[in-house]
């Protein structure tokens, strides 16, 4: 059947799952970083285009009324 794990085997086994643990606890936290970022750099880029929308039509409204004079 299968060997019996030893103490030095469990506690090599524990040490790794530990560590394995606080890696996935790490990555989570920085992809909720990355996330929380992402929906910021969004939200100013939505405002960005919004503001650059508003300013093309103003200089479509200066052109065509430079254009009638």
């Amino acid at each position: 059947m299968f060997p019996l794990r030893t103490q030095a085997d469990y506690s090599a086994l524990s040490e790794a799952h530990g560590a394995m643990k606080q890696k996935l606890e790490g990555a989570k936290a920085r992809t909720a970083g990355l996330e929380m970022e992402n929906g910021k750099m969004r939200k100013n880029m939505k405002q960005l285009l919004e503001k650059a929308s508003g300013d093309d039509e103003l200089v479509c409204k200066i052109v065509v009324e430079s254009n009638f004079c």
